[in-house]
């Protein structure tokens, strides 16, 4: 069996009423869990899902999705998590790449659309012609099947789509052994057990929540579910369920220190990453008492593959803290030499944590993965005493509030508009949201402005790629070949 799977058992046997789910509504024990998975497992056959099947997921953070995940690994097939934020055409995008079957859809989501969205269509459409299957499945559906799950460690387990150099998004798919090294890997500074309750923080459409997943259950811990991603809901489950380990973006921790929320005596780690984290937040953080590990990875890498302890904040503030044995972390420069400490160059990961590769993506794959080495395309510099220091994340990619953006995707969509000549899409830092999408527009018609942009892209991207800012000039900022300067378009916002 599974791993993973059977990891459920095994807390199930040696203590079944340890409590696997924590929600407002219900609580789940390992021994639910494994017996509701395992009957989720046989409606999935019946429902035509069988072995090797990359099945996209539509779904907030609740218990129904971690049972769908358990179901789909224990017959062999692949969950794709989908960011729900997103278009519906956007979604039919990362549709197409992954090949699949059918979608499966939480009920939440198609009874009530989140915020009027588009990216769940209310009706009998379907998503890029691929029936919608809406759960949880009526149990009256289920049959007798066999279910033995595949027990290769090296499987793909999950796909997670990042943005990135390119237009397209990128399918990471990561295998068992990934997410289990990981999750090991990453003890060493959290120190996880049976008695720890995770609260589930970050979206499981993310690496950063779906690797919450995965502690909790190896490690046999609880996992505390908010209702929503409102920071009252947070602070009611911090209140009311006291956890004892937490994983934020700065979007979150600022929001939680604006409303003046201090952290529970037994919350004694608070992951930060996601992006840009400014130096006030952190140091206002820990002076109200949040135990913060500031930490960097990606998707890629299933999660973080360095850290820095609260303790270290004050000697090594700017970095991300040292790599976590037995990962490893190196700079090259453009040939993929080896530069010494104090260079910056491009940082470059080994790590039993790092990605199989992209799915249906061989072209970046290679560009990325090469002898056991994942090429990150950050920009960094080790320093002598083996600190990491970031200094330019993916080139251009844009994280706002713990979403990726491709700028890429954003110019793109922008110049479809008829009365726009060129544009520049660049991420500014800000306080609340670790940076905010801003464009810089050459215009055809004096006219434009940005109302008439907003209205433009909505429906065409999800609201958080969406510009905050814009800027109309007359002429974009090249270099000697005509390639456009991003550094001096962010100063003309500055300015």
């Amino acid at each position: 069996m599974n791993f993973l799977v059977d990891i459920c058992k095994i807390n199930k046997e040696g203590n079944p009423n340890n409590t696997a789910v924590i929600t407002e509504r219900c609580t789940l024990s390992y021994s639910e869990l494994q017996k509701e998975s395992v009957e989720a497992a046989g409606i999935l056959l019946n429902s035509g899902v069988v072995k090797d099947d990359y099945v996209p997921v539509l779904c907030e953070n609740n218990k129904d999705f971690i049972i769908l995940v358990l179901a789909l690994w224990l017959i062999d097939a692949v969950p794709v998590p989908i960011n729900i934020k997103l278009t519906q055409k956007e979604i039919e995008q990362l549709l197409l790449i992954s090949k699949s079957k059918k979608i499966f859809v939480h009920e939440n989501l198609w009874k009530s659309p989140p915020d009027g969205r588009a990216g769940i269509p209310v009706g009998k459409d379907n998503f890029a012609g691929l029936p919608k299957i809406i759960f949880p499945l009526d149990k009256n559906d289920e049959k007798n099947f066999s279910i033995a799950s595949s027990n290769d460690i090296n499987r793909t387990a999950v796909v997670i789509f990042t943005s990135g150099s390119t237009a397209a998004p990128k399918g990471v798919m990561l295998s068992f052994k990934n997410l289990i090294r990981s999750a090991e890997i990453g003890n060493q500074i959290l120190n996880q057990t049976s008695k720890d309750r995770w609260l589930a923080s970050l979206p499981f459409y993310h690496i950063g929540g779906f690797s919450i997943i995965t502690r909790a259950l190896l490690y046999g811990a609880s996992l505390i579910i908010p209702t929503s991603s409102d920071t009252k809901d947070f602070v009611k489950c911090i209140a009311k369920f006291k956890p004892s380990l937490a994983s934020f973006v700065s979007t979150q921790l600022k929001r939680l220190l604006d409303n003046k929320i201090k952290p529970n005596q037994e919350l004694r780690n608070v992951l930060l990453g996601g992006g840009f984290v400014d130096d006030e937040l952190i140091s206002s953080a820990v002076q109200n008492g949040w135990k913060i590990i500031k930490v960097y990875g990606s998707s890629e890498t299933s999660s973080f593959v360095s850290a820095l302890a609260f303790n270290e904040i004050k000697i090594k503030g700017n970095s991300v803290g040292k790599v976590l044995f037995p990962n490893k972390i190196k700079i090259v420069d453009e040939n993929r030499k080896t530069l010494p400490a104090g260079v910056s160059g491009e940082i470059v990961v080994m790590s039993d944590s790092v990605m199989k590769g992209y799915l249906n993506n061989e072209e970046e794959t290679v560009k990325r993965l090469a002898d056991g080495h994942y090429f990150t395309g950050d920009i960094g510099r080790l320093d002598d005493d083996g600190y990491l220091f970031i200094e330019a994340r993916r080139s251009d990619l844009i994280i706002t509030g713990g979403e990726n953006v491709n700028p890429l995707e954003i110019e793109n969509a922008i110049l479809q508009h008829k009365k726009i000549r060129e544009c520049c899409v660049v991420g500014l830092e800000n306080k609340t949201w670790g940076h905010i999408v801003a464009a810089a527009v050459v215009p055809a018609d004096t006219k434009m402005n940005k109302t008439e942009i907003t209205k433009f892209l909505q429906g065409k991207l999800a609201g958080y790629k969406i510009p905050k800012k814009f800027l109309f000039v007359d002429k974009l900022p090249e270099n000697a070949l005509g390639k456009i300067e991003k550094e001096k378009v962010k100063n003309l916002f500055r300015e």
